[in-house]
């Protein structure tokens, strides 16, 4: 039977059966509510859903809207000073009861309160005794938890106050209770079992944490140390790394079979989501270590750059260069490592010297990138890999595409702020209904871990998201398209670099090509991990900071400074996980020279220890015309320029002997002085 009735001025037709809240809300009303759930009876406990009503016999009330349905010619006020007077002394015993519910807090504050009022004897559980784990226990659960005592005696529990087995296969009353008390505070251990279950997916993904970054720390000491093993390559990481495989397979225009294990990768990434960064990544788990979780940051736009950094990224690899590689987490993490040991070793190495050289700038340069994500990440935890990673964006992007995604049960949720508080990426919206961005979520399984009311999971969900608050707009795309094609199109004029490279930069044997003058096609692969540095027996590779221009920050380059490469090592080749460094035996060696040694008679003191020492008889003793004695003349055909040399050469400071890349081999001649 339809009724007429006024809301705040406005004539409705309803159902007569039909509660104040339901056509309220059907009509745009707003009405606040904390206890009530559409799933089961209203009882009107919490009473912040109070209104104003007179009756068509001239009554004037304040009624719970929930549980209060409609009649003939009522006149409803949903904001009348009474209602809301009534409200905020419901909202001021909430929060006498619940001081440190978060949501609570939220209603008393929009009602003016900061403090509780009332006083409370007994002890503060969260539980508001609206009675809906009881209704909902009694209807469709087990029948185990009931009301028992009197007034404000009254309390939740089972009939001997003790935990029940029963309640372990039901957790009916998770969902339907408002502050979450029925597993946190009751003392009746409900929800036990998938608490147990939620946080071992915790303490699994630590596990992995651990794990991986151990293994990626061992495979590392292991390049250092020369050894490696047949089932498992010291460079795993890096051939795991999907934005590494791309980029280079963009650049190199070829596709590397080598980089299979991050194919695997991006499927799992397509099945379960972003969980590369959040159990794998080693430079993810430094990062997660230490920081502040929540979102401190207001301009959370900001994220947008990952996504404008992988644009550029890719647009560079177009133009066949990888100049900035070195910001992606593989090669961030291997530099640390670089920096503890690299320049102890040179200082052992050193030894014998008479002139003792500083020898740490490279590697503190180097490692300025993971330096500064370690200090961002004092600012909010991970503030890398919100913001910056491009490894991130890529494997985000991905996650739009996922199976696999947090899910919200917003029936259930209670809004207590936990999962926001806890998430390190700030990837939970506390404003929107605590949904999440799956491009912004590493499932870590913290979140669920901590819900009260077990409201989060992850499951299936949308396979296709997009629109959502950090994706980049069509014009920041363009935009950063034609900046990023503009910026690699000035890096690759050749001769007109902002800093040319130089003459005589060394590069590890094998970045050379057959026919190539300079390493063009090393340069196009090279992912600046610095595997190679770190595997170099010998300590002559080293990054390079700007003597080969911008383009090639951070790759490889040969110092000879008191070592040699030694004819019988081939680490360098084998530890490239792009083929930068073309893999070679040992007795291919001689294929790949560094470049040719060549002798200046003005400082050559004539010892001759250079050809005494050369590994490969390059040397030879001649005379030269207008001086006296012999001196040493380098074969072309059989130098490598491995420096051996310039280590036994007494007067190689002044310049006596120099090596020169192998790409100006056709241009050698022996100064004559």
């Amino acid at each position: 039977m339809m009724v007429e009735i006024t809301i705040n001025h406005q004539k409705i037709q309803a159902e007569e059966a039909t509660t104040i809240l339901e056509v309220a809300r059907d009509h745009g009303f707003k009405i606040p509510t904390f206890c009530h759930i559409n799933q089961i009876a209203p009882s009107g406990s919490c009473r912040m859903c109070l209104v104003s009503v007179i009756f068509a016999d001239g009554t004037r009330k304040i009624v719970s809207s929930c549980d209060t349905n409609i009649e003939e010619g009522m006149v409803i006020f949903t904001d009348s000073i009474e209602a809301i007077d009534a409200r905020a002394e419901m909202a001021n015993l909430l929060l006498s009861l619940c001081p440190t519910h978060p949501e609570v807090q939220k209603i008393a504050a929009h009602y003016g309160i900061q403090e509780p009022s009332f006083v409370i004897n007994t002890p503060k559980t969260n539980c508001i005794s609206c009675g809906n784990c009881v209704q909902i226990c009694q209807t469709k659960g087990r029948k185990v938890i009931d009301f028992y005592g009197k007034g404000n005696q009254r309390f939740v529990s089972t009939k001997n106050g003790k935990p029940s087995r029963e309640c372990d296969s039901c957790n009916q009353c998770i969902h339907y209770c408002p502050t979450g008390a029925v597993t946190e505070s009751l003392g009746l251990n409900i929800g036990q079992r998938i608490k147990k279950k939620n946080h071992n997916q915790v303490l699994n993904r630590r596990f992995a944490n651990k794990l991986f970054l151990s293994l990626f720390l061992i495979l590392m000491l292991m390049s250092a140390a020369g050894i490696s093993l047949s089932f498992i390559p010291n460079q795993l990481f890096s051939l795991a790394d999907p934005f590494q495989a791309i980029m280079t397979a963009i650049a190199g225009r070829k596709v590397l079979i080598q980089y299979w294990p991050a194919l695997v990768v991006l499927i799992m990434t397509v099945f379960l989501g972003r969980f590369w960064c959040g159990w794998i990544c080693p430079t993810g788990t430094l990062l997660q270590s230490y920081g502040k979780n929540d979102r401190r940051i207001r301009a959370q736009n900001f994220r947008r750059f990952k996504w404008i950094f992988l644009i550029v990224f890719f647009v560079f690899a177009i133009f066949g260069s990888l100049a900035f590689l070195w910001l992606d987490p593989i090669s961030m993490a291997i530099q640390p490592i670089l920096l503890l040991f690299k320049p102890a070793s040179e200082y052992l190495d050193q030894g014998f010297l008479k002139t003792f050289r500083f020898v740490g700038v490279y590697w503190w340069l180097t490692a300025l990138p993971m330096l500064f994500a370690l200090i961002l990440n004092f600012i909010e935890k991970r503030f890398w890999c919100r913001y910056i990673c491009p490894l991130g964006g890529l494997l985000g992007l991905l996650s739009k595409f996922s199976l696999n995604k947090r899910h919200v049960n917003q029936n259930a949720c209670s809004r207590c702020d936990q999962c926001s508080k806890i998430c390190p990426t700030g990837a939970i919206d506390a404003d929107k209904d605590y949904r999440t961005d799956p491009a912004e979520c590493i499932l870590c399984m913290d979140c669920a871990d901590v819900c009260p009311k077990f409201a989060i999971d992850f499951t299936d969900e949308k396979v296709f998201q997009f629109h959502n608050e950090f994706d980049p707009g069509r014009r920041e795309f363009v935009g950063t398209v034609l900046l990023g094609s503009a910026a690699a199109g000035l890096m690759t004029l050749k001769d007109k670099a902002l800093i040319p490279e130089s003459k005589n930069v060394l590069r590890p044997p094998g970045s050379l090509r057959p026919n190539e003058m300079k390493p063009g096609t090393f340069l196009m692969l090279c992912v600046r991990c610095g595997q190679c540095v770190l595997a170099c027996p010998q300590n002559i590779i080293k990054p390079s900071i700007l003597e080969s221009g911008w383009e090639g920050v951070n790759t490889p380059v040969i110092h000879f400074a008191g070592s040699f490469c030694d004819p019988s090592c081939n680490a360098c080749g084998t530890v490239c996980p792009s083929g930068a460094i073309l893999p070679f035996t040992k007795l291919e060696k001689t294929k790949y020279p560094i470049g040719l040694a060549q002798v200046n008679y003005s400082a050559c003191i004539r010892c001759n220890l250079c050809v005494a020492a050369c590994p490969e008889h390059a040397f030879t003793e001649v005379t030269v015309i207008g001086r006296e004695g012999l001196f040493p003349q380098v074969d072309v055909q059989k130098c490598s320029g491995c420096g051996k040399c310039l280590v036994v050469c007494p007067n190689y400071s002044d310049g006596a002997i120099e090596i020169y890349p192998a790409g100006q081999r056709t241009k050698f001649q022996n100064f004559p002085g």
